[in-house]
């Protein structure tokens, strides 16, 4: 067991935060050597697809571990000025998942509005920033086009209401509230292709490359605060 830092995207945040995303999935580095039948190659070892979930876990070197306690990094902001005289508290940190505390500002030229705050890179992120903390109960090496249906839910997929459109599965605004793709996919696993494309390049999906997926559960606190917070 280990405590590491991850990394989401704002939509995604918002998706943990509204306990819609128990799953995410990485590349796996390095990608397998090209595959000989049902088999492949890394290094002098061949991986056979039975063989990948039990033994890959075991003797490839993964990042995320069941029972790893993994802090989650987002774009933030420490207290600072407000260029428009406005000041914020000095000791409190803003998260941008959450929106721009102050009003957006219009630039005529690129045509839309900015945040007006100078938001920090989740890399920055400080452990003692981190306001999410997820605790890893299941890892597995899979191919990306392998994910179920449910699976695709579980990477955080936003559900509508039945009157929203012809399917009933996804909300009806455009974009989609989660940031994500468009109206219309008739699966989940749809939306989670478009999230894929948008993170990895337009061909990313069809690469179908292979994947660590992490299953986890969410806490709203610290790392630093998990044994006050559920004490």
């Amino acid at each position: 067991m280990a405590d590491k830092p991850i990394i989401f995207s704002g939509p995604m945040v918002r998706a943990l935060l509204e306990g819609r995303k128990t799953q995410t999935r990485r590349l796996l580095r390095p990608q397998p050597s090209k595959p000989w039948g049902s088999a492949f190659r890394d290094g002098n070892r061949w991986w056979t697809g039975d063989s990948l979930t039990a033994e890959v876990i075991e003797e490839w070197a993964l990042r995320y571990a069941p029972g790893d306690r993994l802090y989650v990094r987002e774009a933030f902001l420490r207290g600072a000025a407000h260029e428009g005289g406005e000041m914020m508290e000095a000791e409190s940190t803003y998260y941008r998942a959450d929106g721009d505390p102050f009003d957006s500002w219009y630039d005529p030229k690129t045509d839309a509005y900015k945040d007006r705050l100078p938001w920090k890179p989740s890399i920055h992120m400080p452990r003692w920033a981190s306001r999410l903390t997820l605790i890893v109960n299941d890892v597995q090496v899979q191919r990306l086009q392998d994910i179920s249906e449910v699976d695709a839910w579980a990477e955080g997929c936003k559900r509508g209401e039945p009157w929203d459109n012809r399917q009933g599965y996804f909300p009806a605004e455009e974009p989609d509230p989660s940031g994500i793709g468009h109206v219309g996919w008739d699966f989940a696993k749809e939306w989670f292709e478009d999230l894929w494309n948008s993170l990895h390049g337009p061909d990313a999906w069809d690469q179908n490359p292979w994947v660590v997926a992490v299953s986890f559960t969410v806490h709203r606190c610290n790392i630093d605060q998990m044994e006050a917070a559920h004490g």
